[in-house]
């Protein structure tokens, strides 16, 4: 069996969860505004690692938007009136809010179209900063690396790294940079580190590189110097756009732990899958205020809001 990082967090979460979506290979119809946001942020920024202009880039992610637009279910605070210039973006938060609250409800359409409007204009604005950091860079090494590695049992792990660069000492010394715990830099020294992009409403924390079972995994693949997270903060305030710098050092007993659990998550499921019997978790039927994509057809067998894999 191939797993992936989603994969083994997905099972932990919910078993039966596993085996609708990669068993029985049901996806819902609707995709959520953070994922097609996401990937379209994601696509535009690797063209710029890739050598792409700026223009080039934001040209991107607004084509990206657009093919994903039908299938997205926005959230009222996907809106932000201020960076479109809107009529409405004159009144206090709390009737602004109000107002898109009530376009939400009385016409969808044109909720869908300002919301998209404004999720690619943030869009632009992560990628103008982007291109800034980009040049602090001293070479970007691989941008989205493919990896897949054999436990010798037939199981194999796909691992898709967002990027892949160096950089020289000074500019890991930046006010900008957050360590998550004490590292000598040489300023002098050339660095190898493997890097993720993130977007959050929430600042992450100091040790967030070295708690993550994710950069752990890339880190120990690539034998990188240093882990991060590239995060940009969703929340824009007088047209500017904000990000945190997260770098550490992941500890060793870190790397054991996380492939130990790969390795236990790989036997449950090869359990799972022998016995055909995947367990329900109530716990994970809730998540960030919203119903997980299966709730229906696991609580009253409907498969509403899903669609069937194509027939070959």
């Amino acid at each position: 069996m191939r797993i992936s990082h989603t994969k083994c967090e997905t099972f932990i979460s919910c078993p039966k969860k596993f085996e609708y979506r990669y068993i029985q290979k049901l996806y819902p119809v609707k995709v959520g505004s953070p994922l097609s946001f996401g990937k379209a942020f994601d696509d535009a920024a690797n063209a710029l690692l890739e050598g792409k202009t700026l223009v080039e880039a934001c040209e991107l992610l607004t084509i990206k938007m657009m093919d994903t637009h039908a299938e997205t279910d926005y959230s009222m605070v996907d809106v932000d009136l201020n960076l479109i210039e809107h009529e409405k973006s004159t009144l206090t938060q709390a009737k602004q809010k109000l107002f898109i609250r009530e376009l939400r409800d009385t016409d969808g359409e044109q909720f869908k179209a300002l919301a998209c409007r404004s999720l690619i204009e943030r869009g632009h604005l992560y990628l103008a900063q982007y291109m800034i950091i980009k040049k602090r860079f001293h070479k970007v090494v691989e941008v989205q690396k493919d990896i897949r590695i054999d436990n010798g049992e037939g199981d194999e792990l796909q691992i898709i790294i967002d990027f892949i660069v160096e950089m020289k000492g000074n500019e890991l010394l930046k006010d900008d940079i957050t360590w998550g715990s004490d590292v000598k830099i040489n300023p002098d020294t050339i660095y190898k580190l493997v890097l993720d992009n993130k977007t959050s409403s929430k600042d992450y924390a100091s040790d967030s590189v070295r708690n993550s079972d994710q950069l752990t995994t890339y880190n120990n693949i690539v034998k990188s110097d240093f882990a991060g997270f590239l995060v940009f903060d969703k929340r824009i305030k007088n047209g500017a756009s904000r990000y945190q710098f997260f770098i550490d050092v992941i500890p060793a007993e870190k790397e054991n732990k996380v492939f130990e659990k790969y390795q236990d998550t790989l036997y449950n499921i090869n359990s799972c899958m022998q016995t055909n019997e995947f367990e329900k978790n109530s716990d994970s039927c809730f998540a960030f205020g919203r119903k997980c994509d299966y709730y229906n057809l696991c609580k009253y067998g409907k498969k509403t809001g899903l669609k069937e894999p194509k027939e070959k």
